[in-house]
């Protein structure tokens, strides 16, 4: 007759649970009570067959910082990798940081990443393209794409762009009865373009799809927005009454332009951002923005790793996180 998990688990006077957990090497366990349902499994003849044993456990997950442009050093990943960091260590895995360059031989960093066996890796995957992604997918591990927005298959932790845009576009809509504009970029980073392309459905919702709003295209960094959005004004180009931009420093460059070429903010120009970086509460007027919780998307992403990790039947989520209007002077 053959030897039941409940055999071994009455033998030794613990759970028959504690004894699935051991003898399918998941975490729930022990090291040493592991070992003993092992050693008591083997002389009471189990039949090891019937288990799928999966590989040993390294305790450790990474975090694979996507590097194309080295924009990580700034707070806001600054407090999503701490919100990763910390709640992975309060479920009981060492962090391991790991930045990664599509500059450098691909194949070797994705080795690299291999031969030190995570039990689940988490990608910063704000600068990543899909292309960029299939290497990783060659990985035998448990993966979670962090501030992405492929749709690649995978679990995914992202910002509602979308819903955050559109509040802001509501909002100003709502106090200036004007169509805003958009401050944007042409760098192509993924919440970027959905930005943009939820600016345009929302004042097409409000105004009717034949109405435009007006789009200055400006540099990322505030000193090289300011720079352009000074040629702009100056180029006698149509201006708005009110802006969302994609980002903090494009609207912080901008509305820095306008209050040197006489604008009052937020009298004759409001200015809304986005990302709620620290230089918005530096400016003067302080910059009206959108919030996105960057410390919790990091705690969200490892506990839904470590979900990953534990669950035996995997079916991929996508979770969004909504951004909260900041009202402050500029707008």
């Amino acid at each position: 007759m053959a030897v039941t998990a409940k055999q071994i688990a009455d033998q030794l006077g613990i759970s028959a649970a504690a004894v699935s957990l051991a003898l399918n090497n998941r975490r729930g366990v022990s090291e040493k009570t592991r070992q003993l349902v092992l050693s008591t499994a083997k002389a009471l003849g189990y039949d090891f067959s019937k288990i799928k044993f999966e590989r040993q456990k390294s305790g450790t997950v990474a975090l694979v910082t996507f590097n194309r442009r080295r924009i990580f050093s700034t707070p806001f990943f600054a407090d999503m990798l701490a919100g990763v960091e910390a709640t992975l260590r309060h479920s009981g895995f060492s962090f391991s940081l790991v930045n990664y360059s599509p500059f450098e031989n691909v194949r070797q960093q994705i080795a690299d990443i291999a031969e030190a066996q995570y039990d689940g890796v988490i990608i910063l995957a704000t600068e990543m393209y899909e292309t960029d992604f299939m290497p990783f997918a060659s990985l035998d591990c448990p993966l979670l794409l962090l501030d992405s927005c492929m749709r690649v298959g995978v679990d995914t932790i992202k910002i509602d762009n979308a819903a955050g845009v559109a509040l802001a576009v509501q909002y100003l809509y709502s106090k200036h009865g004007s169509v805003p504009g958009i401050l944007t970029t042409p760098v192509t980073i993924g919440n970027f373009a959905e930005r943009r392309l939820a600016y345009e459905h929302t004042v097409g919702q409000l105004a009717g799809s034949e109405k435009r709003g007006i789009v200055h295209e400006l540099a990322v960094t505030a000193d090289e927005a300011y720079i352009g959005m000074l040629d702009i004004i100056d180029s006698g180009e149509p201006l708005a009454q009110c802006y969302v931009a994609v980002f903090d420093d494009i609207a912080i460059g901008a509305m820095k332009a306008f209050i040197e070429r006489g604008y009052r903010v937020p009298d004759d120009v409001s200015i809304i951002g986005f990302d709620n970086n620290v230089g918005g509460t530096y400016v003067q007027p302080q910059l009206t923005t959108l919030n996105v919780p960057s410390q919790y998307m990091g705690t969200i992403a490892a506990r839904r790793i470590v979900e990953i990790i534990d669950e035996t039947e995997h079916h991929p989520l996508k979770i969004e996180l909504g951004a909260s209007l900041i009202k402050r002077r500029s707008a």
